[in-house]
């Protein structure tokens, strides 16, 4: 999707919320200044067991952009892909609780997607330094394939473990950036009845693929003394609207609580 300059107001710091004021945790998205959400009123969402499944996904309609393929071949194919709900699973390091209060706060701070080696443009080298895609992880998984016995130019030897790695990432729409400011986007949510109930939680969204819908980046590692591991880790970029978003339990229920999204500026 061609990147236009936005008005300066689409920057500016308001925090998008999600769900309705009973504090449900889901719904319409309200649309103020910056927003990543799109109207998802009648849409069905197809549950994805894993996010590894969506790049399998992706991999049964032909997979990535060919070097030869238009742009317009590309996104018709994209097109099938349907709208999806994913989930990962809440961390113990994003949780932030005050003692004195009872207080508990879940922070998922979302990082620019171009780092790993996303390019909205498909071919481009180089990143596009006036915007901010930000990506939210949604899985990683690695396994090994093989060893062999390594040895550096100093004659000191290692096993060398051959490991092939796997990423998907939700990337939602750019935010601009300026002189003055450097978005530090989040996904926020009211987690004192996922710590009451001390159970293993899970952040899920609902999303829209969009154009350019999907990118793929390779990333290679060698091997060193410290880190004696040679492999390749695929990226598996998703660009998506998102409809909604929630705390759920391991049983796929909402936990109560309000989740809001911001552009961090």
């Amino acid at each position: 999707m061609p990147l236009h300059v936005r008005q300066l107001s689409f920057i500016l710091p308001l925090a998008l919320l999600v769900g309705c004021s009973s504090g449900a945790g889901t719904g319409s998205a309200q649309q103020v200044a910056y927003s990543p959400f799109a109207d998802s009123r009648g849409v069905t969402f197809n549950k994805i067991a894993t996010p590894s499944d969506l790049a399998k996904m992706v991999g049964d309609i032909g997979g990535a952009q060919q070097k030869f393929e238009t742009d317009v071949d590309f996104n018709l194919r994209m097109k099938k892909l349907k709208p999806f709900e994913v989930c990962k699973s809440v961390s113990e390091s994003s949780l932030k609780f005050d003692s004195s209060t009872g207080s508990a706060i879940y922070k998922e701070w979302l990082y620019d997607a171009q780092i790993s080696g996303y390019r909205e443009k498909n071919g481009e080298t180089f990143s596009d330094p006036a915007v901010f895609m930000p990506g939210l992880d949604a899985s990683f998984g690695s396994k090994k394939i093989g060893e062999y016995a390594g040895q550096n130019s100093f004659g000191a030897t290692a096993v060398v473990e051959i490991r092939k790695a796997d990423t998907v990432h939700l990337v939602l729409d750019p935010i601009f950036k300026s002189p003055l400011t450097f978005p530090h986007p989040y996904i926020e949510a009211d987690a004192r009845s996922l710590v009451a109930a001390r159970q293993k939680a899970f952040l899920c969204v609902t999303a829209i693929p969009t154009a350019p819908f999907y990118r793929q980046s390779v990333l290679h590692s060698s091997p060193t003394l410290a880190h004696p591991y040679e492999g390749e880790v695929t990226h598996h970029f998703f660009r998506v609207k998102i409809g909604s978003v929630r705390l759920s339990d391991d049983k796929g229920n909402t936990i109560p609580g309000q989740v809001s999204v911001s552009p961090g500026v």
